[in-house]
């Protein structure tokens, strides 16, 4: 994770095209958060200038009760104002059950059958709250629930998003489609950092 990340330049190399979006965003979601580093990433940037943001509101959404316990770690080694949810994104209601590794307590998904340990996580409804906002940011690697979160949104609550970062799980679902409803949506693709086999990270902006 850190070497895509940092070494391998995969949300960094986004950052020269939505620094001088405007207007600024009044919120930032970090879904599939992890231990935080795309959280830290960006509160790293709004703190020397690169990203002139204005302090908005940040939200973390993490599934993993192991990841939860490192990233509520990191925010505080930071000082930084980032509220955390212990959910799911995709769906808009209900829950899913997990597989969870003795071996890599770090990886959870519903779409691997990791041992015959089960938890239940519940999905966070974002609708309620990008209806609540009008310039939302939101970073997505949710393990192939990017798909069922775009079917399940309405066009004009996705319209609400100005930067919606996003790893694709291709055998989960319907790229073309997904980015069809996008753009309907307005937005529209700005920048692919990663193409590699089933894995694709893009970068989509509201065209204003």
């Amino acid at each position: 994770m850190f070497w895509s990340i940092f070494t391998g330049m995969e949300y960094n190399n986004f950052i020269p095209k939505i620094q001088k979006l405007k207007p600024k965003p009044d919120l930032i979601i970090d879904a599939g958060a992890s231990i935080g580093v795309f959280s830290l990433l960006l509160s790293h940037y709004m703190r020397i200038g690169m990203l002139d943001w204005d302090n908005p509101e940040f939200m973390a959404i993490e599934p993993s009760s192991y990841n939860i316990q490192y990233l509520k770690k990191n925010i505080n080694r930071n000082r930084l104002n980032i509220q955390i949810y212990n959910n799911l994104v995709g769906k808009c209601e209900g829950a899913e059950q997990f597989a969870v590794s003795s071996k890599h307590p770090w990886s959870q998904s519903k779409f691997r059958h990791l041992s015959n340990h089960l938890i239940q996580v519940h999905y966070l409804d974002l609708s309620p709250i990008l209806e609540s906002k009008e310039n939302v940011v939101i970073k997505m690697d949710v393990e192939g629930s990017e798909f069922d979160w775009i079917e399940s949104t309405e066009e004009s609550l996705l319209n609400k998003i100005m930067v919606f970062i996003v790893e694709w799980h291709h055998e989960h679902g319907d790229y073309e489609s997904a980015k069809r409803k996008l753009e309907s949506a307005g937005l529209q693709l700005a920048k692919t950092g990663l193409n590699e086999g089933n894995r694709r990270v893009d970068c989509f902006i509201r065209s204003d």
